[in-house]
Protein backbone atom coordinates (compact mmCIF):
# COMPACT_ATOMS: atom_id res chain seq x y z
CA UNK A 1 0.00 0.00 0.00
CA UNK A 2 1.40 3.40 -1.03
CA UNK A 3 1.04 5.91 1.80
CA UNK A 4 2.18 9.50 1.41
CA UNK A 5 2.10 12.61 3.56
CA UNK A 6 1.95 15.99 1.86
CA UNK A 7 4.11 18.89 2.95
CA UNK A 8 2.70 22.39 2.50
CA UNK A 9 4.66 23.14 -0.66
CA UNK A 10 3.67 19.80 -2.22
CA UNK A 11 -0.03 20.59 -1.75
CA UNK A 12 0.57 24.03 -3.26
CA UNK A 13 2.45 22.46 -6.16
CA UNK A 14 -0.42 20.06 -6.76
CA UNK A 15 -2.97 22.88 -6.78
CA UNK A 16 -0.77 24.80 -9.23
CA UNK A 17 -0.67 21.86 -11.62
CA UNK A 18 2.80 20.42 -11.01
CA UNK A 19 2.75 17.17 -12.99
CA UNK A 20 5.19 15.23 -10.80
CA UNK A 21 3.22 15.95 -7.62
CA UNK A 22 -0.05 15.33 -9.42
CA UNK A 23 1.01 11.90 -10.72
CA UNK A 24 2.36 10.90 -7.31
CA UNK A 25 -0.85 11.85 -5.53
CA UNK A 26 -3.22 10.07 -7.88
CA UNK A 27 -1.18 6.86 -7.60
CA UNK A 28 -1.23 6.86 -3.78
CA UNK A 29 -3.71 4.72 -1.87
CA UNK A 30 -3.60 6.81 1.30
CA UNK A 31 -2.85 10.54 1.45
CA UNK A 32 -2.12 12.00 4.88
CA UNK A 33 -2.45 15.67 5.80
CA UNK A 34 -0.99 16.82 9.13
CA UNK A 35 -3.04 19.39 11.04
CA UNK A 36 0.24 21.28 11.44
CA UNK A 37 0.59 21.47 7.67
CA UNK A 38 -3.07 22.48 7.31
CA UNK A 39 -2.40 25.28 9.80
CA UNK A 40 0.42 26.51 7.55
CA UNK A 41 -1.99 26.52 4.62
CA UNK A 42 -4.55 28.59 6.51
CA UNK A 43 -1.83 31.03 7.52
CA UNK A 44 -1.02 31.46 3.84
CA UNK A 45 -4.68 31.82 2.87
CA UNK A 46 -5.39 34.58 5.36
CA UNK A 47 -4.91 37.99 3.85
CA UNK A 48 -4.73 36.59 0.33
CA UNK A 49 -7.02 37.57 -2.52
CA UNK A 50 -8.33 34.01 -2.89
CA UNK A 51 -9.01 33.26 0.78
CA UNK A 52 -12.56 31.95 0.31
CA UNK A 53 -11.71 29.93 -2.81
CA UNK A 54 -8.58 28.47 -1.24
CA UNK A 55 -10.56 27.36 1.81
CA UNK A 56 -13.18 25.75 -0.41
CA UNK A 57 -10.55 23.97 -2.52
CA UNK A 58 -8.91 22.61 0.63
CA UNK A 59 -12.27 21.50 2.05
CA UNK A 60 -13.02 19.55 -1.14
CA UNK A 61 -9.56 17.98 -1.18
CA UNK A 62 -9.85 16.86 2.45
CA UNK A 63 -13.21 15.21 1.76
CA UNK A 64 -11.84 12.96 -0.98
CA UNK A 65 -11.69 9.23 -0.36
CA UNK A 66 -8.23 8.18 0.72
CA UNK A 67 -7.34 11.54 2.27
CA UNK A 68 -6.84 11.37 6.05
CA UNK A 69 -6.23 14.19 8.53
CA UNK A 70 -3.65 13.53 11.26
CA UNK A 71 -3.97 15.10 14.70
CA UNK A 72 -1.05 15.33 17.12
CA UNK A 73 -1.05 12.38 19.51
CA UNK A 74 1.17 11.41 22.43
CA UNK A 75 3.11 9.17 20.05
CA UNK A 76 3.54 12.08 17.64
CA UNK A 77 4.83 14.25 20.48
CA UNK A 78 7.31 11.57 21.57
CA UNK A 79 8.66 11.23 18.04
CA UNK A 80 8.88 15.02 17.81
CA UNK A 81 10.97 15.14 20.97
CA UNK A 82 13.34 12.47 19.69
CA UNK A 83 13.75 14.14 16.30
CA UNK A 84 14.30 17.60 17.76
CA UNK A 85 16.94 16.29 20.14
CA UNK A 86 18.69 14.41 17.32
CA UNK A 87 18.72 17.46 15.03
CA UNK A 88 20.05 19.59 17.86
CA UNK A 89 22.91 17.14 18.47
CA UNK A 90 23.75 17.18 14.77
CA UNK A 91 23.59 20.97 14.58
CA UNK A 92 21.05 20.57 11.74
CA UNK A 93 17.94 22.16 13.23
CA UNK A 94 15.01 22.71 10.88
CA UNK A 95 11.73 24.67 11.34
CA UNK A 96 9.69 23.25 14.23
CA UNK A 97 6.57 22.83 12.12
CA UNK A 98 8.54 20.61 9.75
CA UNK A 99 9.66 18.45 12.67
CA UNK A 100 5.98 17.95 13.59
CA UNK A 101 5.15 17.09 9.96
CA UNK A 102 8.07 14.64 9.80
CA UNK A 103 6.89 13.10 13.08
CA UNK A 104 3.50 12.38 11.54
CA UNK A 105 5.20 10.79 8.52
CA UNK A 106 7.28 8.50 10.74
CA UNK A 107 4.30 7.69 12.96
CA UNK A 108 2.22 6.54 9.98
CA UNK A 109 5.07 4.95 8.04
CA UNK A 110 4.28 7.20 5.09
CA UNK A 111 6.56 8.85 2.57
CA UNK A 112 6.74 12.63 2.79
CA UNK A 113 6.21 14.54 -0.45
CA UNK A 114 8.07 17.83 -0.18
CA UNK A 115 10.40 20.24 -1.96
CA UNK A 116 12.32 21.11 1.23
CA UNK A 117 15.75 19.47 1.24
CA UNK A 118 16.27 19.96 4.98
CA UNK A 119 14.05 16.93 5.62
CA UNK A 120 17.06 14.87 4.51
CA UNK A 121 18.65 15.60 7.90
CA UNK A 122 16.04 13.43 9.66
CA UNK A 123 17.07 9.81 10.14
CA UNK A 124 14.46 7.17 9.37
CA UNK A 125 12.24 9.51 7.37
CA UNK A 126 10.96 8.17 4.07
CA UNK A 127 11.32 10.96 1.52
CA UNK A 128 9.87 11.44 -1.95
CA UNK A 129 12.50 10.25 -4.42
CA UNK A 130 11.91 13.23 -6.71
CA UNK A 131 13.10 15.62 -4.00
CA UNK A 132 16.54 14.78 -5.36
CA UNK A 133 15.52 16.13 -8.76
CA UNK A 134 14.47 19.62 -9.83
CA UNK A 135 10.75 18.95 -9.54
CA UNK A 136 9.46 22.17 -8.04
CA UNK A 137 7.98 23.80 -11.08
CA UNK A 138 10.04 23.59 -14.22
CA UNK A 139 8.03 24.12 -17.36
CA UNK A 140 8.89 20.60 -18.49
CA UNK A 141 7.05 19.20 -15.48
CA UNK A 142 3.98 21.42 -15.59
CA UNK A 143 3.37 21.63 -19.33
CA UNK A 144 1.20 18.49 -19.45
CA UNK A 145 -1.34 19.74 -16.89
CA UNK A 146 -3.97 22.13 -18.17
CA UNK A 147 -4.52 25.19 -15.91
CA UNK A 148 -8.23 24.50 -15.62
CA UNK A 149 -10.62 25.09 -12.75
CA UNK A 150 -11.36 21.36 -12.65
CA UNK A 151 -9.15 18.38 -13.42
CA UNK A 152 -10.39 14.82 -13.34
CA UNK A 153 -8.11 11.96 -12.50
CA UNK A 154 -8.73 8.24 -12.89
CA UNK A 155 -7.83 6.49 -9.68
CA UNK A 156 -7.84 2.67 -9.92
CA UNK A 157 -10.13 0.98 -7.43
CA UNK A 158 -11.35 4.18 -5.82
CA UNK A 159 -15.14 4.10 -5.86
CA UNK A 160 -17.95 5.96 -4.16
CA UNK A 161 -17.80 9.20 -6.14
CA UNK A 162 -20.98 11.25 -5.83
CA UNK A 163 -22.63 12.69 -8.92
CA UNK A 164 -20.91 15.85 -10.09
CA UNK A 165 -20.36 17.59 -13.38
CA UNK A 166 -17.33 19.47 -14.67
CA UNK A 167 -18.29 21.83 -17.45
CA UNK A 168 -14.87 21.82 -19.04
CA UNK A 169 -14.69 21.03 -22.77
CA UNK A 170 -11.47 19.02 -22.59
CA UNK A 171 -9.84 17.52 -19.53
CA UNK A 172 -6.34 16.10 -19.26
CA UNK A 173 -4.65 14.68 -16.17
CA UNK A 174 -1.46 14.16 -18.16
CA UNK A 175 -0.31 13.81 -21.73
CA UNK A 176 -0.82 10.05 -21.58
CA UNK A 177 -4.28 10.12 -19.97
CA UNK A 178 -6.69 12.21 -22.07
CA UNK A 179 -10.31 12.35 -20.90
CA UNK A 180 -12.79 13.63 -23.51
CA UNK A 181 -15.35 16.05 -22.20
CA UNK A 182 -17.56 17.47 -21.08
CA UNK A 183 -17.70 14.65 -18.57
CA UNK A 184 -20.58 13.76 -16.28
CA UNK A 185 -19.26 11.83 -13.29
CA UNK A 186 -22.45 9.89 -12.65
CA UNK A 187 -21.78 6.37 -11.39
CA UNK A 188 -18.21 6.28 -12.71
CA UNK A 189 -16.23 4.33 -10.12
CA UNK A 190 -12.72 5.52 -9.53
CA UNK A 191 -13.18 9.02 -10.94
CA UNK A 192 -11.86 11.75 -8.67
CA UNK A 193 -12.54 15.38 -9.47
CA UNK A 194 -10.31 17.94 -7.77
CA UNK A 195 -10.93 21.65 -8.02
CA UNK A 196 -7.75 23.47 -8.87
CA UNK A 197 -6.84 27.11 -8.82
CA UNK A 198 -7.00 28.72 -12.20
CA UNK A 199 -3.57 29.97 -13.12
CA UNK A 200 -2.60 32.94 -15.23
Amino acid sequence: MTKILLDTNAYSGFMSGNKLVFDYIIEAEEIYMSTVMIGELFAGFIGGKRYIQNREDLKIFLQKEGVKILNVSIETAEIFGELKAELSRKGKMIPLNDIWIASHAIETGSKIVTFDSHFKHISGLRIWELLYQDARGSRSQTANIKPLSAVCALLPGRAGWQEKKCGVPALFVSARTPIPGPVAHTGLAGLWCILLKKRG
